[in-house]
């Protein structure tokens, strides 16, 4: 499997915080942050189950779906992910970026993406994917 194509399949999101009020719903905020490191955690989960039916569930629709054989390679991946943190956030739309390393051909694999989450039918989506850096040990 092309490793660049695999990469650009299995991207994840990064949260943006609200600034500049001085009066802030933190509650609000978290909650949202919250529900999007969920759905990360969750599509991510359904990527490395190879799970096509439950990563489509988390895939936005105006987002091209992932193709199947990404899905069921990812599977065999080995995916470990290390760490969520939210990245960035607007009013309609937060970013999560994800650390987590694979097998590929006997050599791992750390990977940093970005995956953009926006709201469809009152849930976090994943939007789109962007692998921020890529490193061979």
């Amino acid at each position: 499997m092309n490793r660049r194509t695999f990469l650009a399949g299995t991207s994840t999101a990064a949260v943006v915080g609200l600034a500049g009020c001085s009066i802030i719903d933190d509650s609000s905020e978290d909650t949202d942050e919250s529900a999007a490191l969920e759905t990360v955690e969750s599509y991510i989960d359904a990527l490395g189950e190879g799970e096509v039916d439950r990563v489509r569930s988390f895939e936005h629709s105006e987002r091209d779906p992932l193709p199947e054989e990404n899905i069921e390679a990812t599977s065999a991946a080995n995916i470990e992910a290390n760490e969520f943190e939210v990245h960035e956030q607007t009013e309609s739309s937060l970013t999560v970026r994800i650390s987590y390393e694979y097998e590929n051909d006997d050599e791992i694999i750390d990977v940093t993406q970005d995956v953009e989450l926006r709201i469809e039918d009152e849930e976090w989506r994943v939007y789109k994917t962007e692998t921020i850096d890529e490193e061979s040990r």
